[in-house]
């Protein structure tokens, strides 16, 4: 689990989310294999292998949890990734994240596909409503893994969120379209789902309310982020779908998308153009970090995780949609030089007008934690804790650094 990757690579391996419920009394993996069977017709993919089926309690779902995080994500970089996205302003100073994270999945969590064991894990407390619509999108998964190897498809050794986020979402918004289109037969439709019924379930609609349902104790940001794969990324699937039919999705599979840009555009991911750069480390530390400097993390937030950043904030003249539409690359790293360390974030924009938007934007955030910093302004500006920051522009290139 790397990048936006506290949410995003646990995403895209484990989880449809839902609100907790009662126990059903009926054997909860009873039609399982019916399920699968479903799966497989409505998304053309044949089943290859068995997926065996087992019910956990809320202690196995939480050492799942636990295990995937230490396995994915080691302590140091978790502690890094937290005092990133802490001082960038993604995550609120009182946030404690590394708990906050596993306890926002476990209030959520129905069910999960483990690709390493592949079998299907059905939470004990999952209803019996819920439990056919669940189990027909986590057997899409093992479907996916079957035909497409997830552990390939989302490379978690990737420092990049946005990666991490952009592949999600094709994961989760191809399970999402087999989910909602059993659903629609089961209530007597027919056909594939229309542009109607997508916008219908997606944008401010009923799969966006049940996902947001229960995160209300998270910081805006990670609310944003969590329910991003399964809005957006049905969305991208449903696109492609109507461009190319499934043939369209095994191609997603075979060049994946690389970034939430492709996903919110999937027009970008389509006309297979670039237009985004990618940051050296040379680029990265310039003339602001030494090279004796030891790079302790890096992360890419992309358009989406831009955009997730503003949307925490109450800021004049901005729409962190519109904001983030101007993305053309950018990578945060931290840096440490005898102890003292160093937070650098350059973003690369696709005009100088998009990079004075996010300037003037990004500013405004910036200003809560250091009153006195003024965009362009060579000069460090002290904050409360000690810290120092200051921002500017050069061009299309809006460069950010904050020494703790």
């Amino acid at each position: 689990m790397r990048g936006l990757g506290g949410l995003t690579a646990m995403a895209a391996l484990i989880v449809l989310l839902c609100m907790p419920a009662a126990l059903a009394r009926e054997s909860k993996c009873q039609g399982a294999e019916e399920a699968l069977q479903k799966a497989s017709v409505i998304r053309g993919l044949a089943v290859l292998n068995s997926v065996p089926c087992k019910i956990e309690d809320r202690e196995g779902v939480r050492r799942y949890l636990l295990e995937t995080i230490s396995k994915q994500l080691p302590p140091e970089r978790l502690q890094s990734e937290e005092l990133v996205y802490r001082e960038i302003g993604l995550l609120p100073r009182d946030y404690d994240y590394a708990h906050g994270i596993v306890e926002l999945y476990l209030s959520q969590i129905g069910a999960y596909y483990d690709p390493e064991r592949n079998h299907y894990v059905m939470a004990s407390w999952l209803s019996s409503e819920l439990q056919d619509d669940i189990t027909i999108h986590e057997l899409t998964h093992a479907l996916q893994d079957q035909h497409y190897n997830l552990e390939k498809v989302i490379d978690h050794k990737v420092e990049s969120g946005d990666y991490l986020l952009a592949r999600a979402a094709l994961v989760e918004g191809d399970a999402t379209f087999v989910m909602l289109d059993y659903s629609r037969g089961k209530a007597g439709g027919s056909g594939k789902l229309s542009d109607f019924e997508v916008q219908a379930f997606t944008a401010g609609g009923v799969l966006d309310a049940a996902l947001k349902a229960s995160t209300d104790s998270a910081p805006k940001s990670l609310q944003l982020i969590l329910v991003f794969p399964y809005t957006s990324g049905l969305r991208f699937v449903h696109h492609l779908a109507k461009e190319k039919g499934f043939a369209g999705l095994k191609d997603a599979y075979a060049s994946p998308p690389n970034t939430t840009e492709e996903i919110l555009h999937p027009e970008k991911y389509l006309s297979g153009k670039r237009d985004y750069i990618e940051f050296t480390d040379e680029h990265m530390r310039g003339d602001v970090v030494s090279q004796s400097a030891r790079r302790v993390y890096q992360d890419t937030l992309g358009e989406f995780g831009v955009s997730a950043l503003l949307s925490s904030y109450h800021l004049e003249r901005v729409t962190p949609s519109q904001v983030g539409a101007g993305w053309g690359g950018d990578k945060a790293a931290l840096y440490d030089e005898a102890g003292k360390r160093i937070i650098v974030w350059r973003s690369n924009w696709d005009s100088e007008e998009d990079a004075k938007e996010f300037l003037d934007a990004y500013h405004q955030v910036l200003l809560q934690s250091y009153p006195s910093i003024k965009a362009g302004s060579p000069e460090w500006s002290p904050g409360a804790r000690g810290n120092s920051a200051k921002i500017s522009r050069n061009g299309r290139e809006v460069l950010v650094v904050i020494r703790l």
